[in-house]
């Protein structure tokens, strides 16, 4: 008989909040050609985990852009502090209690119909892709947050401004599996409590707003990070080492 060892791990969760609804997120929230690649290629089901691939690399090669409005409560945005702050989180061994809250939610963020502080981090541009998350495993062999932590309070934020040439944003991809695409010149790596986007859709365009890799609406929404909101049984007290 084998008896059971996990230990209670302290997970944040994030409030996806639209103007009519809530969702609750535990793993990510993604827009431009991630998103496509993850909900645009779903009649390919039937190519298993090759589906995203051939998605990114059809969004790759056509230089597809995407127009936001974005603001953005960023915590740390120099990625070698990121590096080195997660090393420090990750050697701690002691385990974070979950936040005794009695599952009420406090939200800290203005409404979605008010302005947002003027500290927050305005983007007004084209991008590439807008990928937040908690955990740094997307998919298998996507480490794409390799500095995601279970209960830091944070969401982890890549992103990739404008159209880069097709080598440099292959680059970033192909480089995805080990986490050293963090260090490439075109990806921003943000650690961030909360943040607001507006996709502004290009004539003609189609576009995909994915949460925990699920369909929601493309119109404005926004984010908040939850503290130790939640909690898993684990054998360790966090996520997998990355090695960054």
């Amino acid at each position: 008989m084998i008896s059971g060892i996990g230990k209670s791990m302290a997970l944040d969760l994030c409030s996806v909040t639209y103007d009519d609804h809530r969702y609750f997120s535990f793993l990510s929230q993604s827009y431009g050609i991630t998103a496509y690649a993850d909900l645009g290629t779903e009649h390919m089901r039937w190519m298993g985990d090759t589906r995203t691939i051939v998605g990114l690399l059809q969004e790759i090669f056509a230089r597809r852009s995407y127009k936001i409005q974005a603001a953005i409560q960023v915590v740390e945005s120099n990625k070698r502090k990121i590096q080195l702050d997660y090393r420090d989180a990750y050697l701690q061994e002691e385990r974070v209690p979950v936040n005794e809250s009695d599952g009420n939610v406090l939200d800290t963020i203005p409404p979605l119909n008010e302005p947002v502080p003027k500290d927050w981090l305005v983007i007004d541009d084209d991008i590439s892709f807008f990928l937040a998350s908690k955990v740094p495993l997307l998919a298998r062999g996507m480490l794409s947050h390799p500095c995601a932590l279970p209960n830091d309070g944070n969401l982890d934020l890549v992103l990739v401004r404008g159209s880069p040439s097709i080598a440099k944003q292959l680059e970033v991809f192909t480089k995805v599996e080990t986490g050293q695409h963090m260090n490439n010149d075109i990806l921003e790596y943000y650690k961030i409590k909360a943040f607001r986007l507006t996709p502004i859709l290009k004539p003609g365009q189609k576009a995909y707003v994915a949460i925990d890799g699920e369909h929601a609406p493309c119109k404005p929404f926004q984010v908040e990070v939850h503290p130790r909101l939640a909690s898993v049984l684990t054998i360790n007290p966090t996520f997998t080492d990355t090695k960054v």
